[in-house]
């Protein structure tokens, strides 16, 4: 099995769970209107009302492995293969693929469920210039990747939804950097 090809079996695992929790908000992000149905649509096909959607939904999707939520508020994409040949998600994200992204961490308690996750208006992060703000971390043996800091997504309003309250998350992420700081110097 190829990366890709691992990458695709472990996402998918995730698919039903993360379109459950889509599911559950993605109205409040897409334009759309009901409007009353035909007499053709009411008498032939069961329709009263149909709605009509002013943008497509498009997003994408990516589980990122347990363990990392604790470490990182971040949103991270692939920059290059292995091979080179593949066109990458930054690639892709940068130039208007699609308009959201479901971003979510496999849960340190049971790695078979979605942990924490939020939903990006990635508008908002190319309106930021936050593609040409990321930082590029490509360690030894790794295929790199792009980052961006959950500092930069909050900032820019690019969190839409999310099971975390964005604002807090990085209050307390900060707060425990301080007191992490404060503690080595009181042991120097």
């Amino acid at each position: 099995m190829n990366d890709f090809e691992e990458r695709m079996r472990h996402g998918k695992k995730f698919y039903e769970q993360g379109m459950q929790i889509v599911s559950s908000f993605l109205g409040t992000h897409l334009k759309f209107h009901i409007v009353e149905a035909d007499e053709y649509a009411d008498q032939y096909e069961a329709t009263d009302f149909k709605t009509v959607i002013h943008q497509e939904g498009r997003f994408g999707f990516r589980v990122r492995g347990p363990g990392y939520w604790e470490k990182y508020f971040d949103f991270t994409m692939r920059y290059r293969t292995r091979s080179g040949s593949a066109e990458t998600e930054f690639k892709k994200l940068k130039n208007d693929v699609v308009p959201f992204y479901f971003y979510c961490w496999e849960s340190a308690s049971d790695p078979s469920q979605i942990g924490p996750w939020m939903f990006l208006d990635l508008k908002k992060v190319r309106e930021a210039g936050l593609f040409e703000k990321c930082i590029l971390r490509d360690p030894p043996g790794c295929e790199p990747w792009m980052q961006l800091s959950g500092i930069q997504l909050v900032h820019a309003g690019a969190i839409l939804e999310s099971s975390f309250d964005p604002e807090g998350e990085l209050i307390r992420r900060q707060a425990k950097t301080r007191s992490h700081h404060e503690q080595v110097v009181l042991y120097k």
